[in-house]
């Protein structure tokens, strides 16, 4: 028995494989917070004996060590070094968790180097918990590593991987992947969390494109124009996870008076974004949204002290649980908005009249979306930078005032507020007016 844990703010799919007759369990790809694999555990009367992290995570925080800490034994991914305790692993190797269910580590490199794919066999059926390899449409980008001369080697590792993979097995092997539509981990992934061998083999381009590679005797099938940057936090995140991240459960975040803050704290405003009220000064605006966590990471990367911005306890308390997902410390508290200064007026020019400062060249139109959607849907006279650069990094941004744009208005907005925070005249432009900016035939 296999089930299937999806948390879309991370485009993240976790695994709990239980043998029905034993009630021996395996959890494959933790969340930090494990306490909803513990209730499924739980309710089911299994006991979580095993648990594997597929590969050192790069865009969460693993509940590996939270799951330790409770009696189950750790498998190291396939030629890692780990800083838990876990049972070094080989390829092939072998644990069955009870007469039904048997479970067969793969070592599937080109993610990352150690990637560890899972076979289950449950009964007849067989299924591959296939983390960061062979995605629903994609694969997992061999680019997190490296300079070019590395990402050569694992973009080769991982064609190799992917066509022996879907070589091996049969149509209707189903594929269970930890990275889904959401996740940064690929340029392309596909709406869905499951998937089959025969579908990724007819309707896959990654796949696609491996074979024509293979075909042409030549290795570079990896289109890395496509890819989103990879953002500043996840080589932070990766090394944590390979060294075990401390348990943590979700705690409240102490309510502060504007008194406690520091001038290095990072403010997230994570109230809901509403044209009534302004941003409290030096905030970053975060509202809640699919997004929120990944954007939240980014945010928050280097940072002493996060500071939540909030009208009550209970958005900061929800925002805190999301954060602490990709920021260890999670949020050193929160201060209430209606005590804080608000941003000073600058005109609030509206959607109308940014697009009308836009055309008439008084605004710089900065496009923030991601490269692939930059290709498929063209916006004429702007400068294409990936929001996660500028959020990194400020000062990537066009001189002057900025005009910031994204299909929804999400990305615009936070990457605006950072950009202010750093002493630059930028607005966001909200999706009802994105369609003014790119011809209708491509809309």
């Amino acid at each position: 028995m296999i089930e299937q844990f999806h948390n879309p703010q991370l485009g993240h799919a976790s695994y709990l494989v239980t043998d029905p007759e034993t009630r021996i369990s395996m959890v494959v790809d933790p969340p930090r917070d494990v306490s909803t694999l513990l209730e499924a555990a739980a309710k089911q009367r299994s006991t979580i004996a095993w648990v594997l992290d597929t590969h050192g995570h790069n865009d969460y925080l693993s509940g590996l060590s939270a799951l330790i800490a409770l009696g189950a034994t750790a498998l190291a991914p396939i030629g890692s070094t780990v800083g838990y305790d876990a049972i070094p692993t080989r390829d092939g190797h072998v644990l069955e968790l009870g007469p039904t269910v048997e479970v067969t580590l793969l070592h599937t490199p080109g993610h990352t180097p150690e990637h560890t794919a899972v076979r289950v066999r449950d009964g007849e059926t067989i299924a591959i918990l296939s983390g960061g390899s062979l995605l629903v449409g994609d694969v997992g980008r061999p680019d997190l590593l490296g300079g070019p001369e590395r990402v050569g080697r694992h973009a080769t590792a991982l064609a190799s991987t992917i066509l022996d993979l879907v070589e091996a097995e049969d149509d209707d092997v189903l594929v269970l992947p930890t990275h889904v539509a959401g996740s940064l981990c690929a340029g392309a992934i596909a709406p869905g969390t499951s998937t089959t061998i025969g579908e990724q083999r007819s309707a896959n381009q990654a796949i696609a494109s491996m074979l024509r590679a293979r075909d042409l005797g030549i290795e570079d099938w990896l289109d890395r124009a496509g890819l989103p940057p990879v953002p500043k936090f996840w080589p932070t995140t990766r090394a944590a996870n390979m060294r075990g991240v401390a348990p943590v459960e979700r705690f409240d975040a102490p309510c502060l008076a504007p008194g406690d803050l520091r001038d290095d704290d990072v403010l997230l405003d994570v109230r809901d974004r509403s044209a009534d009220y302004p941003l409290a000064a030096g905030a970053i605006e975060l509202p809640p949204g699919p997004a929120f966590t990944v954007w939240a990471g980014m945010a928050a990367h280097g940072a002493p002290r996060v500071i939540l911005v909030a009208d009550d306890a209970d958005r900061a308390n929800d925002a805190n649980a999301m954060l602490l997902d990709v920021f260890e410390p999670g949020a050193a508290g929160w201060v209430a908005a209606s005590e804080l200064a608000t941003e000073p007026a600058v005109g609030a020019p509206t959607e109308g009249d940014l697009v009308s400062d836009v055309r008439e060249g008084r605004r710089t139109l900065v496009d923030v979306r991601n490269p692939a959607e930059v290709r498929e849907q063209p916006m004429p006279g702007a400068v294409a930078i990936p929001g996660s650069l500028l959020l990194g990094d400020p000062s990537l941004a066009p001189d002057g005032p900025l005009a910031l744009a994204c299909v929804s208005g999400y990305r615009a907005r936070v990457v605006a507020s950072a950009l202010r925070r750093a002493g630059i005249d930028a607005r966001a432009i909200e999706g009802s007016a994105f369609e003014l900016l790119v011809p209708a035939s491509i809309a």
